[in-house]
């Protein structure tokens, strides 16, 4: 195709006229469709003529028709382009490009960017590790699937998709999320919860070491029995960040030596009993602290005088028992009537208990009674005794 031009040129002398033929190029049909993509934010998107026409390249530019983003190249029978690491949603102009400096905008695109926000977890974060069942919830977005791994726990049957109860069993311990957009294939955010779980080993306090003394009454064969009060050998203190699940200790295995009796041998001249009880505080973790209460028991071995009996034959109180007599293994006891005659001596460590009777085997008259108890032929005691019926 041409075109036809006439010029004249004038000038002071003459006129002159000619004709110049200028060749012209007819534009190609570009009018075609246009296939944009929709991806997940940092992905490649795509655009793509669907038919290209024959001698012609095409051009992405920005949406001012300015700046080139992309020569693309031929694809099949299209012509592709793809712009890499895309953040935002973005309109595109195509341009043909074709002779040998000639162009026209044939179409506008668009490639739409979705951004996958970090998944969005609420919960308590902080565990004791063997007792704590605790529950989870993802704050969902519609149009997306949540996948859960769970590391250092059990989860609880009964969950749902977005809601999950885990009793958490040991450490290190996370709870990962992958969230997925279902209309992008392989739109993915993925996001780790670190959860911390608490595994301390217990606080168990002593006392440092403990004297005690205490009347114990004698058993037989120098076997004694001491009954423990109160809580005076029970440790201070026990702690743990999750709690103390069990408390023992080795002598009576129980959680308090309150109201528990120690029984023990003493040899003959040693009046200071010594034991080690060991405490353990055991957590859920279980995890175990000890510590020893070191106890020294000093026997309260004095000779203890009751002031009274009933000798009747009642099977109560028949016989004037005198503590600790046992240990004097040279005790000599004699009893005077208020008239100072002898009416009872003991025979040597006062094996047979005086029953109210003289040395004759006759039953004493109620009265009270002077007493002196002799060891090794020194008074260590002395005093009033009476005779009840």
């Amino acid at each position: 195709m041409y075109v036809k031009a006439e010029i004249s040129v004038s000038s002071c002398a003459a006129v002159s006229s000619g004709t110049v033929i200028i060749p012209t190029i007819t534009a190609p049909d570009v009018t075609t469709s246009i296939t944009g993509s929709s991806i997940c934010s940092g992905a490649t998107g795509s655009i793509k003529v669907e038919q290209a026409v024959t001698g012609v390249s095409y051009q992405l530019r920005d949406a001012s028709g300015t700046n080139t983003i992309s020569a693309g190249a031929a694809d099949g029978a299209g012509w592709l382009f793809e712009v890499p690491s895309m953040s935002q949603t973005t309109d595109y102009e195509i341009y043909a490009i074709f002779g040998t400096s000639c162009e026209i905008r044939v179409n506008t695109a668009r490639i739409e960017v979705t951004q996958v926000n970090p998944p969005v977890l609420n919960g308590t974060f902080t565990a004791c590790v063997g007792i704590d069942t605790l529950t989870y919830a993802i704050v969902q977005e519609t149009g997306h699937n949540y996948t859960w791994t769970i590391l250092g726990g059990e989860e609880i049957a009964g969950n749902t998709a977005d809601n999950i109860s885990i009793k958490w069993t040991g450490i290190p311990a996370s709870i990962t999320i992958m969230d997925e957009i279902v209309a992008i294939a392989g739109c993915v955010a993925q996001k780790t919860f670190d959860i911390s779980v608490q595994s301390s080993t217990p606080s168990i306090v002593c006392a440092p070491g403990l004297s005690l003394e205490a009347d114990i009454e004698s058993t037989s064969n120098d076997q004694y029995i001491y009954t423990v009060q109160g809580t005076e050998l029970d440790p201070i203190s026990t702690s743990d960040v999750c709690g103390v699940m069990l408390l023992v200790n080795s002598l009576s295995d129980t959680s308090s030596m309150a109201g528990n009796q120690i029984v023990f041998s003493l040899p003959a001249g040693q009046p200071v009993y010594t034991q080690k009880i060991t405490w353990t505080a055991t957590n859920h973790a279980q995890v175990s602290a000890s510590c020893d209460v070191e106890i020294s028991l000093k026997i309260n071995d004095q000779i203890r005088v009751p002031s009274a009996f009933s000798p009747n034959e009642d099977d109560n109180n028949d016989e004037w028992i005198i503590a600790n007599s046992d240990r004097y293994p040279d005790i000599k006891i004699q009893v005077f009537n208020r008239w100072g005659q002898l009416v009872y001596e003991s025979e040597k460590g006062y094996t047979h208990k005086w029953k109210g009777q003289d040395n004759k085997g006759n039953l004493l008259p109620v009265d009270s009674y002077h007493y002196m108890i002799f060891d090794k032929n020194k008074i260590v005691k002395r005093g009033v005794v009476t005779i009840l019926k």
